[in-house]
């Protein structure tokens, strides 16, 4: 089936912790640009999919679900320090150390107040445009996508809440538990596609599902200014769960960081320059779980800095000349409706 004619473009956000905030910085100065004073004006209607993997599946839900980008910014900077405290006093980092030996780093539950405050009790079926969000089913081991009913034989996540979805694709190893649905055990999907660029591209183009010309597609991608990982040599000698992976956790980076080098690269590979990536990759050595002011206020300014620059950049003012083509949600039982209105039709 074929829903969507003319250029087709998606949105899709990278996993990565508390970075997110430079991900969701950059949208919102962008989205400011371009909303010549309007407060409601949100920079998703420019896009015809959106994706992203654990944070940034987060604010892919966030913004499909109605609440622009600079809201969500302030969502996630007020909250940051309750979703990952810091622990100045050594009682507290020891309790930490012993914590995480035998569970996760941190408690869901400020993760999912602040996900509530945002969406609500929205489900997946209220969305405003299409999604594509990946997890991992630790109860089975295979990778797992949760989509809007864009397509006649994708309704089994429609009536699935945002929140449930968002606190799927985030439960990093390590640092969250895993987050109970009625089908299995749900980890962040970072494990296998931290930016599901290619993952999106699949889903316009093959001719299964929206059967888009791959011609037409037109991605933007935005970071969360990470940085290559690996192994050093002189660490090689020691290659236990605390010496050389960190209690797990330079593990689940070298994971995420892997999956998003090879969606992008397969992503580039069928795109070409039609493939936007915006990022600060480097040397910054900006922890997932990192939510201390100073490197806060860092992300930010990098963020605003970089999004001015791209506005130079033809290829990025070109997604915001495009808007939203018409989004069809389908019921189990085949009636269509336009997404944002839940009366169906047949």
């Amino acid at each position: 089936m074929n829903q969507l004619s003319g250029r087709v473009q998606a949105l899709v956000l990278s996993g990565g912790g508390t970075r997110g905030l430079y991900t969701i910085s950059l949208l919102a100065t962008l989205e400011n640009h371009y909303s010549n004073g309007d407060p409601d004006y949100n920079i998703a209607d420019h896009f015809d999919i959106i994706g992203g993997t654990s944070i940034g599946g987060i604010l892919a839900l966030g913004l499909a679900s109605g609440v622009n980008a600079r809201t969500l910014k302030k969502v996630l900077d007020s909250n940051r320090k309750d979703i990952f405290p810091q622990n100045l006093w050594l009682l507290g980092s020891a309790y930490r150390f012993f914590r995480q030996l035998f569970g996760s780093k941190f408690s869901p539950k400020p993760l999912k107040k602040a996900v509530y405050s945002a969406v609500g009790d929205l489900k997946i079926t209220d969305l405003h445009t299409r999604v594509l969000i990946p997890a991992l089913n630790g109860s089975t081991g295979a990778p797992k996508t949760f989509k809007t009913p864009h397509h006649p034989k994708f309704t089994r996540d429609g009536e699935r809440k945002v929140i449930d979805v968002a606190l799927a694709t985030s439960a990093a190893p390590t640092y969250f538990p895993p987050h109970k649905m009625e089908d299995g055990l749900m980890l962040d999907g970072g494990l296998w596609a931290n930016l599901p660029a290619f993952s999106i591209y699949h889903e316009l183009c093959n001719d299964r599902f929206l059967n888009v010309d791959p011609q037409k597609v037109h991605m933007l991608a935005v970071g969360t200014m990470g940085t290559d990982v690996a192994i050093q040599a002189k660490s090689s000698g020691s290659s236990g769960y605390l010496g050389s992976w960190g209690l797990g956790k330079k593990l689940t980076a070298m994971m995420m960081d892997t999956t998003e080098r090879w969606q992008t690269f397969m992503t580039q590979h069928n795109l070409g320059d039609r493939f936007v990536q915006l990022d600060d990759r480097g040397v910054h050595n900006i922890e997932l779980d990192d939510s201390n002011d100073k490197s806060a206020e860092y992300m930010q300014f990098q963020a605003a800095n970089n999004a001015q620059y791209a506005l130079g950049n033809q290829n990025v003012r070109a997604f915001f000349e495009h808007q939203r083509q018409k989004v069809t949600f389908y019921t189990a039982r085949g009636d269509e409706y336009e997404a944002g209105c839940k009366s169906s039709t047949k």
